[in-house]
């Protein structure tokens, strides 16, 4: 888990995108990508700043040049001891031109290219996050762990219809893990009530 404060102010605050942008722009970041539903989000990127990359993925010429840009980063950060991660949420999982998306990309992107698989945003589309992590192997070397209701809501590890055991017994070659839970506008206490759940519940598996 991250610094307790940190975690309450990112769970309870409103997200800034204009201000994060900004931030990462300043930082140097000058290309953007967009895997979705239409172009929302790329076009208030361009709005901020239009001497910025922006890519959308709508037709398979789209993902090509996406899986190439990763490529290059990825070759950029092996150059110093780094990799490139890519994480996912369910649009990820749409086909384009009859194969899926995050297929895809874990299987024509080189080895400095990691995907770290939101299981969520997984089960939200539909795919069973044990199947897709036992087919890619090494490629799913971070893992997102969520957890999703009945009604596909966000909600404690104990509580959905997630197999959290079965993910993490199938994750043979995940390095890191991450809790998420979004609960925005949650008080203070619900949110260290979910956090304590949380790491009993895996303390469970240990």
């Amino acid at each position: 888990l991250v610094g307790s404060e940190m975690c309450i102010r990112d769970r309870s605050s409103p997200v800034h995108f204009t201000q994060s942008v900004e931030r990462m722009i300043a930082d140097g970041v000058d290309t953007f990508i967009e895997i979705g539903p239409g172009k929302t989000l790329s076009s208030f990127v361009r709005k901020i700043d239009r001497n910025v990359k922006v890519y959308n993925i709508e037709k398979p010429e789209d993902l090509d040049r996406v899986i190439a840009l990763l490529n290059r980063a990825g070759d950029q950060a092996a150059a110093v001891g780094m990799k490139v991660g890519y994480h996912n949420h369910q649009h990820e999982f749409a086909e384009l031109g009859g194969k899926v998306i995050l297929d895809e990309i874990a299987a024509r992107t080189n080895d400095s290219v990691v995907i770290q698989l939101d299981v969520y945003w997984a089960a939200y589309a539909g795919v069973e996050p044990v199947s897709w992590i036992k087919k890619w192997g090494r490629k799913a070397e971070l893992l997102h762990l969520r957890q999703i209701g009945p009604k596909k809501e966000n909600v404690d590890l104990p509580d959905g219809d997630l197999d959290m055991r079965a993910i993490l017994e199938a994750a043979a070659f995940v390095k890191e893990f991450t809790v998420e839970h979004e609960c925005p506008g949650a008080a203070e206490s619900e949110l260290w009530r979910s956090m304590e759940r949380n790491v009993s519940y895996l303390k469970g598996f240990v």
